[in-house]
């Protein structure tokens, strides 16, 4: 069976800023960047490899050129596949356990965004 076919929820492509934040040992907070996503889960392209099966809180920041608002996808998932692109650069699958909600709202800055 074809792996699009399996899926529950259909993917867009989406390239978005993405905290990803786990504990290994202590707490890590890993910026990154959306490929795809979809109510289910996303897949992410990071300079950090995280473990499969590790447990991931995720916060997918969407921001809109014509409105100075972005708006945060909140959620809890786990890493369920990673692929080593080069020597620091990964794809890392996240299932989420519930879809993604609307955490909040913050307003535009004069800060950059982390990139």
């Amino acid at each position: 069976m074809n792996e699009l076919e399996r899926r529950r929820s259909p993917r867009i492509a989406l390239q978005e800023s993405v905290l990803v934040k786990y504990k290994n040992g202590e707490a890590v907070e890993v910026t990154a960047v959306t490929e795809n996503a979809s109510l289910r889960g996303a897949l992410v392209r990071a300079d950090v490899f995280i473990p499969v099966g590790r447990r991931v809180e995720v916060t997918i920041l969407l921001r809109q050129e014509s409105w100075p608002i972005t708006t945060r996808l909140h959620g809890m998932g786990k890493v369920v596949r990673v692929e080593e692109k080069g020597p620091a650069e990964f794809l890392i699958a996240i299932g989420y356990d519930e879809p993604l909600a609307a955490r909040g709202k913050s307003g535009s800055s004069s800060a950059p965004p982390a990139e």
